[in-house]
């Protein structure tokens, strides 16, 4: 879950349903008009019925119409005699359209905008490879002092891959030696992941400690150390000059003796 969050998933799939949202959105627009219009017709539909002349019971006790409610439906009318019609409600204008169409394209958009929604956060994690050096690869200093536990590994025969990986665990792991922190080893720790590195340096060369090593030209201020001598498949000070410092590491079996530039 944290290399999920770290890397920016969650953000990604939020942003996918953001934008996924705008289907429903719209659906629900559409259907919201297409209900207003249904609304205005049957109002409408309601007034011109209102405007017919209603059964009346007559004297005899049989239904019949009241030609007094509108002089037009009279057998006496006359078309050219000026009738009193202010009590006769105007007939209000038809509305554009049922909103059938509205309706029916709003309710799909909003039904299938709601299913991609849902589908965009249940998308699984994109299977692509996590890029990852291994044990026995090298990467280089500046890799390292950027604490880039997915950079792409190096040829360990060049100068600057001073850091090889000798193991790699969870985020609980510890180092050949059995520390973490404080280990011989210098790592990279994070919540999942420990990556246990051993200095890959080469005889004769100089390099600038500055919390990595990275290589340096011996006649330069910033070169701190000389690689006087290199014993690999030994742990044992072997062949190291007097006043050499001696750094060994148990796992991969090496052995470093450091002088002054």
């Amino acid at each position: 879950m944290v290399e999920v969050l770290a890397d920016g998933w969650w953000a990604y799939r939020l942003g996918g349903a953001t934008f996924a949202l705008i289907f429903p959105i719209v659906g629900a627009l559409l259907l919201r008009v297409g209900i207003h219009r249904r609304r205005a017709f049957d109002r409408w539909r309601s007034g011109d019925d209102d405007r017919l002349p209603h059964p009346q019971a007559s004297p005899d006790g049989e239904g019949g119409f009241d030609d007094e409610f509108d002089p037009r439906l009279r057998d006496d009318y006359d078309p050219d005699y000026d009738y009193d019609y202010e009590d006769l409600a105007p007939r209000p204008s038809q509305p554009p359209g049922k909103g059938t169409v509205f309706i029916v394209v709003g309710a799909v958009v909003l039904v299938l905008g709601a299913l991609h929604v849902l589908s965009t956060l249940a998308v699984p994690r994109p299977t692509a490879e996590v890029r990852s050096v291994d044990v026995g690869q090298c990467i280089t200093a500046q890799a390292y002092a950027q604490g880039r536990m997915d950079a792409e590994p190096v040829d360990c025969r060049r100068s600057d891959a001073t850091m090889e990986l000798v193991s790699k665990g969870d985020g609980e792991a510890t180092c050949p030696d059995g520390s973490r922190n404080s280990s011989l080893y210098p790592a990279l720790i994070n919540e999942v992941r420990t990556h246990c590195f051993a200095l890959n340096l080469h005889e004769g060369y100089c390099y600038a400690i500055a919390g990595t090593f990275a290589p340096a030209d011996c006649i330069v201020s910033v070169a701190n150390v000389r690689v006087a001598r290199r014993v690999d498949g030994t742990s044992e000070a072997v062949g190291c000059p007097s006043p050499a410092r001696v750094m060994s590491y148990p796992e991969p079996a090496r052995t470093y003796c450091f002088v002054a530039p």
